[in-house]
Parts: C-alpha cells; structure tokens; sequence
C-alpha cells in the first residue's frame, strides 16, 4: 500500500538522520531464596502460594519465616530485589512482623531485556489470613510476549482480592531508534474499585480497591515498551511496576 510504503520510508529517514539509541532498562532483579536449598525454578511457568511471618531485614529483603507447601517441612524464604530498585520501590513497613500470604511466580525461562537469567517475574503479598486477606505489595519484572495483549498474572485471580488489575497498552507513537529497530515505550493500565487510568513510563498514581477503611493503592510504572525487531537474546517486550499500601 502506498500509505504503508511512505510512512515506512518516513521512519527509516528519521533512524538514520537519529542515529541509534537503546532503551535504558534496570530491572528489579527479583529473587527468592529457600532455608532448604531447594529452588522455586521448575521445568513450568508456576505460581508458589506459602503463608508465613514476615521480618523485614532491609528495605528491599524480607523473611517470611515458617513457610510451606504440600507436602513439605516448614522452611523460611527470603525474597528481595535490587536494593536501587527503580522508582525507589521498597516493601512496605507494616508488612514487618505480621502474618503474610505471598504469591510468587516463577518462570524457568524468564530472561531480562539483554537476555540475562531472571527466573521470578512477580511476587505479591498480602496480610491477614484467608479469606480475609489485605493486599499490601505486588512486584513485576516481566519479558511478557504479545505488547497490549497479555494480562499480567500477578494482579486480582479471584474477583473479591482487593489488589489492582495490570494491563500492558500497545503504544506507537514514542520510540528509541535502537540498533536493531526501534523500540516503542507501551503504557500501563491500572484498574480499581471505580477508576482506570493509563501510565506512562516513570508516572505513579493512587487508587482505592476494597474495603472503605483501607489504605489507597501506590502504582509506580517504571517502564513498559516493545521492540519491532531484536539482536541476539534481546528481549521482544518489557514490563516493569510496582504497586504498594
């Protein structure tokens, strides 16, 4: 089609009089350790749900003390994540000391935007015990594939969880003209009791979901974008936010 020809000869005219410029990404580098030595990594995509206590060692290190799954002796897990964690993300100060359900994602394949190992691309964490939890954190640090389509897995899997709803928004109108084509920035989409709102990279805003009494969400978007084309083990799309009480 003409139109597509022109507006693809536009964009090679604008790379090149640009030079190239990738994406600056620092992802959270979520982790999560066992007192057993045994790992979360299996050969699936899997979803680790352990309840437990919760000491905050550092800002970016909790302990979740007593933990265990089916079949298991109780054990303590450390989870943490980079402590200059982008859009100066911490766990949040009331977690320390109280009784915690966390869901944790694991990814035997999951890489980081230069195709570095990132095997944990999510985790959230709420307090209380069921059926009355409250939602206190969540976390993502996602190569998720399908830009605008994927519905990121850590947000609400019952519709009665009091945590915000993520979703990545396809975007095409913000580049970097990057070695190997360009590399658009996507936004985010948040969804709670009665607002939605879109993100862009590096906005942060608050929402209410639950019940009246209880705290306001915080959602950073750190960055989200997509490539149209990749070198090496590069990554084809990145999601990275966090959200907090």
């Amino acid at each position: 089609m003409p139109g597509s020809r022109s507006s693809a000869l536009l964009l090679a005219i604008a790379l090149a009089a640009c030079g190239t410029h990738d994406l600056e990404t620092t992802p959270f580098q979520i982790d999560a350790s066992r007192s057993d030595g045994v790992s979360f990594v299996v050969d699936v995509l899997a979803a680790y749900r352990f309840t437990g206590t919760a000491r905050l060692l550092e800002p970016t290190v909790l302990l979740v003390q007593g933990a265990s799954l089916p079949e298991t002796a109780p054990f303590d897990v450390t989870l943490r994540f980079r402590p200059d964690a982008p859009g100066g993300v911490v766990f949040p100060p009331q977690l320390d000391g109280a009784a915690v359900t966390v869901v944790l994602l694991s990814d035997p394949t999951g890489t980081g935007p230069e195709g570095e190992p990132l095997r944990y691309p999510g985790l959230r964490i709420a307090t209380g015990a069921a059926p009355d939890l409250r939602h206190q954190f969540a976390i993502v640090d996602s190569d998720y594939e399908g830009a605008g389509t994927n519905i990121i897995t850590i947000g609400p899997a019952d519709p009665t969880d009091d945590v915000p709803f993520f979703r990545v928004i396809a975007d095409w109108t913000e580049f970097e003209p990057a070695e190997c084509g360009p590399a658009y920035y996507d936004a985010l989409e948040v969804l709670g009791d009665d607002e939605r709102f879109t993100l862009r990279r590096g906005e942060r805003r608050e929402l209410s979901i639950g019940a009246a009494d209880a705290a306001s969400w915080k959602v950073v978007h750190v960055l989200s974008w997509h490539r149209q084309g990749t070198c090496d083990d590069q990554a084809e799309a990145w999601t990275q936010f966090a959200a907090w009480r």
